[in-house]
């Protein structure tokens, strides 16, 4: 019997910790105090609350403190759905190239005035498909705050009277080495080689948002390789001839 309680404990965690979580975690600081949270996707989850990943905080903070958490709906199937908070919030893995999430993160108990309350996404603890983390307040939903803090800086917020904020996520999917046609205004998601069309560029030029040129390449063909450049948004003109170019973005994850 013994035995059989070992095997079951040990296919469980193997089960638990085999999942391919697509994540980045959230540090919600508070007057030196360190909260983290985590949010993401995977095959194994839902939009609802999913008790195997996702844990119940407290619905009231301790005394003279604060506790941020997400705020996830929970169905049952003989009671009424229940709003539950919690450090964890894993969606369903989206379905479509690039998707969306907007997550609601509640700060409960009241900030004093004066003490810092700040939010940044610790460098390395995202993953490649994590290209926006935006903190917008959920006062004037997004006229006081919207900030993207994907790249680690922090958020600073001074205002103690916002208790809650939404956390705009977006995800792109790796893309597939299929040829796609270069358009204007296109968006491309890379992290290494961007593969376009099969005509032959005469050459192309990458600028990032200041303005200022990062690299030119006189012969293109149909590649454009950027993994020796830094993570970060970029604009790139395609040369089909001197009188016809094409203006692309690319995000470089």
């Amino acid at each position: 019997m013994k035995k059989l309680i070992l095997m079951l404990l040990l296919c469980y965690t193997t089960s638990t910790y085999a999942v391919d979580f697509t994540q980045f975690t959230l540090n919600v600081n508070y007057d030196g105090n360190a909260f983290l949270l985590k949010a993401g996707y995977s095959d194994s989850t839902t939009i609802y609350f999913d008790e195997m990943y996702e844990k119940d905080l407290p619905s009231f903070p301790p005394p003279n403190s604060i506790t941020p958490g997400f705020r996830i709906l929970r169905q049952y199937e003989d009671l009424p759905d229940e709003l539950i908070y919690t450090d964890s919030d894993y969606r369903e893995k989206p379905t479509k190239n690039l998707d969306t999430v907007m997550l609601q993160l509640d700060i409960l108990g009241n900030r004093e005035e004066g003490k810092d309350f700040y939010f940044f996404v610790p460098k390395g603890t995202k993953s490649l498909e994590v290209v926006e983390v935006s903190i917008i307040d959920g006062v004037t939903n997004g006229d006081l705050i919207d900030s993207n803090i994907v790249t680690g800086q922090r958020l600073y917020v001074t205002n103690r009277f916002i208790e809650n904020f939404f956390v705009r996520v977006v995800y792109s999917q790796p893309q597939s080495s299929v040829i796609i046609n270069v358009e204007n205004n296109s968006i491309y998601y890379s992290n290494g080689k961007i593969n376009i069309n099969n005509e032959i560029y005469q050459k192309f030029q990458l600028f990032d948002l200041s303005g200022n040129l990062i690299k030119e390449n006189g012969y293109l063909g149909n590649e454009i390789n950027i993994q020796n450049i830094q993570s970060g948004v970029y604009f790139a003109y395609i040369y089909e001839s001197d009188l016809v170019i094409r203006m692309l973005k690319i995000i470089k994850l």
